[in-house]
């Protein structure tokens, strides 16, 4: 398996959404945790984008955006920058951020967490060369391992 360096794959979470009927945020949907990714081949070279990032979560009147593919974390849904949601992990931040506040303000959704990245190659060792990883490849959400041939 060759990845290109102009290529992606992601399995992101998709954004919060907004208050319903409130102007709090307390009703506000958290961000979607991203996916799980695995990848089993002889040999594994990845030039390119794997991303399993988490969704932002939703605000006062306002969506959490969904993840993107790269390391860049989805921001949360705000109104006004209050009532904010928190932002989705990304790069070396495994955990969904804790919803922005005003104190005693609106509070929106909390930010969805990050997915699992598995490669299993017969070495147990993918060749990364210029690669984006988010996770980053130094979390625990990212592993490698072996695959068995007969």
């Amino acid at each position: 398996f060759s990845m290109a360096a102009s290529s992606y794959i992601t399995v992101g979470g998709g954004g919060g959404k907004p208050a319903v009927s409130s102007n709090t945020g307390d009703n506000s949907g958290g961000g979607g945790s991203g996916g799980s990714l695995l990848i089993e081949a002889t040999g594994v070279k990845i030039a390119g984008i794997l991303a399993a990032n988490g969704g932002g979560g939703g605000g006062v009147s306002a969506d959490g955006k969904n993840a993107t593919p790269d390391a860049i974390a989805a921001p949360g849904g705000a109104l006004a920058g209050s009532g904010a949601g928190g932002a989705g992990s990304a790069g070396a931040g495994v955990n969904g951020m804790t919803p922005a506040s005003v104190s005693p303000g609106p509070v929106g959704g909390g930010g969805g967490g990050s997915g699992r990245i598995r490669i299993n190659t017969v070495s147990g060792a993918a060749v990364i060369t210029s690669a984006t990883m988010s996770p980053a490849v130094s979390t625990s959400c990212v592993t490698q391992g072996r695959v068995k041939t007969k």
